[in-house]
């Protein structure tokens, strides 16, 4: 399966729309007022499963003979490490510019969010593991 960079920038791309479509149509300080923003976690499966895309183009363009297994654990940890500085980078710009961290939503507002955020990337990019690994054997067999 050729996964082509424009799919992935589409992908980004359609993920930053929701956030903001979602943030500009208050659906998110209505989830935050309810308890659980769930919409935030489906964005951010979303975003670990075109993280996984595009190291999975990256690591097919350098045409390494990677076993499956391997490739899956790079792409998890990849994606956990990714997830891992973006919270970070949230942490950091709500700390420095509260006022427009909380504009744009990009914040969170407990550690027990930010740790739900990492979790959502990792199950987004497990799935597309999942995913390539079902289609890849009912190509083969």
């Amino acid at each position: 399966m050729k996964i082509s960079a424009y799919h992935i920038v589409g992908f980004l791309l359609a993920i930053a729309a929701l956030h903001f479509g979602d943030n500009a149509l208050g659906i998110y300080d209505t989830q935050i007022q309810n308890g659980f923003v769930w919409f935030d976690n489906v964005l951010h499966a979303l975003v670990g499963a075109t993280l996984a895309l595009g190291l999975l183009r990256w690591l097919g363009k350098k045409n390494t003979m990677l076993s499956q297994t391997f490739t899956a654990i790079t792409t998890l940890h990849f994606v956990l490490i990714a997830a891992t500085a973006w919270e970070l980078f949230e942490y950091i710009f709500f700390t420095l510019f509260p006022n427009y961290a909380l504009y744009l939503k990009l914040y969170s507002p407990s550690l027990v969010e930010a740790a739900s955020d990492v979790f959502s990337n990792v199950f987004g990019a497990a799935i597309l593991l999942i995913g390539f690994a079902i289609y890849k054997k009912s190509q083969s067999g």
